[in-house]
Parts: structure tokens; sequence; C-alpha cells
């Protein structure tokens, strides 16, 4: 049983009074796999810096040229010295010169938002490339124009992303409709392994405390995203009954530990609002 328009309405209006709790300006879309629009948007069409959001679209580019035959996977880069960058990430901890293929660079940029695998792949794409084919994809806002952890960004040339855009994004993902079939389920793959769970994932039930092995309640392909002042967890999440993705973003954030929380609330409200209504 779907939810109601009440319910539905009853869960907006729990949403906006998570986030009078912590001040920022927050956008979210609610979108059932199994609907062929979003059962809730809110804010879903302004563009905020992406920061580590970009990263999905990058890996979806990234599969794209190798499915035109333009790039291997398999190919391997050379990390120099020059590569690394500060923030997230594990290559900044070892020694410079070793060779990745695109494959492991892909997955450090995903599962541990890896800044300086992400910046070796905008640089062999090309941003222009990664752009086009955004734009190809009828991408209107999401736009990579600058490496990570570079310093100061031109305000008119940032990396940028809606809530909409990165939602219809992971919808195409979780269908199998963009790239080809086997594309979407290698980036699945990828963003189950996601190693930052404090958003989205937080308040659901992903293991079972009784059971060792047992099949997760809960299963979570996602990616975050974090800079002082701005958050993002966009996510694909899996139960029993249904799929759903669901996006959230916030900046202009006054108390990062609030917003965090309310992010995690938010998440924990649609569970229940969609799955309680199926049981």
């Amino acid at each position: 049983m779907a939810a109601s328009s009440q319910q539905l309405q009853e869960l907006h209006h729990h949403i906006l009074h998570l986030i009078a709790t912590a001040p920022a300006r927050y956008a979210a879309v609610l979108w059932p796999l199994e609907a062929p629009e979003p059962w809730l948007c809110l804010n879903d069409d302004i563009a905020f810096y992406a920061a580590s959001l970009v990263k999905i679209p990058i890996m979806a580019v990234a599969f794209e040229l190798h499915a035109r035959g333009q790039l291997s996977l398999e190919e391997r880069l050379t990390v120099k010295q020059s590569d690394i960058v500060s923030g997230s990430g594990v290559l900044k901890l070892l020694q410079p010169d070793i060779s990745l293929p695109l494959w492991d660079l892909l997955r450090l940029m995903i599962c541990v938002s890896d800044n300086t695998a992400t910046n070796i792949l905008i640089q062999h794409l090309q941003d222009s490339t990664i752009n086009e084919i955004l734009e190809e994809w009828n991408f209107g806002v999401i736009r990579v124009h600058h490496l990570l952890q570079i310093g100061r960004v031109d305000s008119t040339q940032r990396n940028l992303v809606t809530a909409g855009e990165i939602s219809k994004l992971l919808v195409h993902i979780a269908k199998g409709t963009i790239v080809s079939r086997w594309a979407c389920e290698q980036m699945l793959v990828i963003l189950k392994q996601q190693q930052y769970n404090d958003e989205i994932p937080a308040l659901l039930p992903t293991s079972s405390p009784d059971i060792i092995g047992a099949i997760p309640p809960v299963v979570i392909a996602h990616k975050t995203g974090w800079i002082p002042g701005t958050r993002h967890d966009a996510a694909i999440i899996y139960t029993p009954t249904m799929a759903y993705v669901l996006c959230l973003s916030a900046d202009h954030i006054e108390n990062e530990a609030a917003t965090r929380s309310a992010m995690q609330h938010i998440s924990r409200a649609v569970y229940d609002a969609l799955i309680g209504a199926r049981q």
C-alpha cells in the first residue's frame, strides 16, 4: 500500500518542523522508484555548491566514456606528488608515484570520497567533456568547473548540483536507464560501499542486532558531500517492501551538528512514513 496523500502531507509538515530546529537553507527530494515522479520536493531546483556530491556525476560520465570506447577502466594512472590534495581520502597518506587503474580511482572517489582521486579523474576525463555529457543527459545545472581542495574558487565557476537533478540521476542508475544496465550495476556496487554514513543511514536499521549474517533490513547506496556550511547526502534506499531515492542538501548552515541531526531525523521520518504504510 502506498503512502496516502494525508500521510505525505503529514510527512511534509514534519520535515518542515525538523528543519526549523536547525536554521539553514534546505533542499529535499523523495522519489519512490515505483513512481514516475517525486512524491515530495523542497527547493529541488535551487543550485547548491556541490562539494563531494559532484563525484556521482563524475563517476557516471567515466562509465559513459568507457561505454563509448573512449577510455578503459583498466587504464592505470600515476598518482604524482603534485596531484595530492588535502581533505578526505587515503591517497594523501601513501607514497606518490603509485599507479592505479581507473576502477580503483572511482572506488576511492566514491567510497572514501578521496579528493586526490577525484582530481586525477577530472583532469583525465576533462571538465569540458564531463559537462558536455551532462548536458546531453539534460542536466541543466550539474556542472564540474574546478578541481577540489585548490583554494578559493570564482563564485561564477563553482561545481554545482540541485537535489532534483541528483535525484533524477540516482533514479536512472537504480533503473539501469543511463549509460547501460551493466554500468548502473557497477555504480550501485560502488555506492553501496560508501564509508561515510552519518546522515541518511544514521538512524535507519541497516543491520540486525540479533542474528549474525542476517540480511540487513535496509541497504543503502549513497554519496555524501560536505564543506563547512554545506552538507549533502543522496541515497537509494532498498527495503524488503520498496526502494526509494532520498536527496537532502543544506547550506547557510548555522550549526553543523544540529543540521546533521535534522537530516538524520528527516531520513528516519521518511522511512517510517513509507515503510510503516506498507506494514
